[in-house]
């Protein structure tokens, strides 16, 4: 019995290893690990300055950088050149030209999405190509990044699996590269802030009627409440009128295009009234195949007597002649409806009516005969 308790111990212990050696082979095309410390792109280290075009594409999105004529900044190609965050376009370059070989992995194609190095133009991939090019559009540098392997080199080295279009081989590099294909991921995502303190109010419409105003609440520093409540209807229980103003304060964007006819009628309107004179009206429109998408226009307005508008010109300038799609979330926040608001008041019985009924409908009042 011992002896055959020994040989089925044996036994799971050989097929473990062969389990663990088919896992192990997926990233690995060597028995013995192989360091080599070479560069990915040889050529490239000392060229960024002839790098004009970062082009990233996963499946049927395409994301591409492209420096201005003037050489001072970047834009979206797709976006209609919307500016972007130079620093994070210069730090994909200068990883990628100082990114090393560290491990060869599988040659096999079917092994490929262990390590997310599969087609980049595959539907659902989550490979990505990675293209640096110069003025012309030719290709420096062209790579396929995959999964990153946290720590790989020690506390705060990530690597990266990679291999280039052209060859089989796939590699572990010492390379710590996300490539995102989020347009806010490269831009300053905040397109309009404003002083909270400073609103002196806001003003919803829907078409030519107004769904709520709120105004600063002189009573509490800080709050806001809503005046001008409709006839008819009373502001609802929890209400919480501070989130409507939190709503507008600060807005992030997750994309951003150009406007086209249907922005210049939104489906909401707030116009927010500042202290130092500045007027901002934010016009809010649902697009999308599912109609969830909120997307919002933003236009500036001085006052003859406005103080200090320092920030309403900046804000004119960066958001002029561009439409930012924001959370569906945060749009609900500010964007209400009237029945999101209020609710109708409910008609006080005629208590004069009830006491004229008795039981089956009969008059309590005393006959008259």
């Amino acid at each position: 019995m011992e002896t055959r308790h020994c040989n089925q111990l044996a036994l799971a212990a050989v097929i473990s290893l062969i389990a663990a050696g088919v896992v192990h082979s997926a990233y690995n095309s060597h028995d013995r690990e192989v360091v080599t410390g070479q560069k990915v792109f040889p050529a490239l280290e000392g060229r960024s300055g002839d790098v004009h075009q970062v082009v990233l594409e996963q499946g049927d999105k395409t994301i591409t950088l492209k420096k201005n004529d003037d050489g001072r900044g970047w834009g979206i190609v797709e976006r209609g050149g919307y500016p972007v965050d130079a620093k994070k376009v210069r730090e994909i370059v200068v990883k990628l030209s100082q990114a090393e070989l560290i491990e060869p992995k599988t040659r096999d194609p079917k092994r490929y999405k262990q390590l997310e190095l599969g087609d980049p133009k595959a539907k659902e991939t989550e490979s990505r190509l990675v293209r640096l090019a110069d003025k012309s559009g030719k290709a420096i540098a062209e790579v396929v990044v995959g999964k990153q392997r946290f720590a790989a080199f020690g506390t705060g080295q990530s690597g990266t699996y990679l291999r280039k279009p052209d060859d089989a081989q796939t590699w572990l590099a010492k390379l710590d590269l996300k490539a995102p294909m989020d347009v806010s991921d490269w831009v300053d995502p905040v397109f309009f802030r404003i002083a909270k303190y400073k609103i002196t109010s806001i003003v919803v419409r829907e078409g030519d009627t107004q769904v709520y105003k709120v105004v600063p609440d002189e009573g509490q520093k800080g709050k806001f409440k809503v005046v001008d409540i409709p006839a008819g209807r009373e502001l609802q229980k929890g209400f919480r009128v501070d989130e409507t103003v939190d709503g507008v304060r600060t807005l992030e964007m997750l994309d951003v295009r150009k406007p086209t006819e249907k922005d210049a009628k939104p489906d909401r309107v707030a116009v927010v009234m500042m202290a130092d004179g500045a007027e901002y009206t934010i016009g809010m429109k649902r697009d999308g195949t599912d109609g969830r998408e909120r997307w919002m226009t933003v236009a500036v307005k001085l006052q003859e007597d406005a103080k200090a508008a320092d920030t309403a010109k900046f804000i004119a300038e960066d958001t002029k002649g561009w439409v930012f799609r924001i959370a569906e979330w945060r749009a609900r926040q500010t964007f209400k409806g009237l029945d999101d608001v209020y609710d109708e008041v409910k008609a006080e019985p005629d208590k004069a009516k009830e006491g004229e009924a008795g039981a089956g409908g009969m008059s309590t009042k005393p006959s008259s005969n």
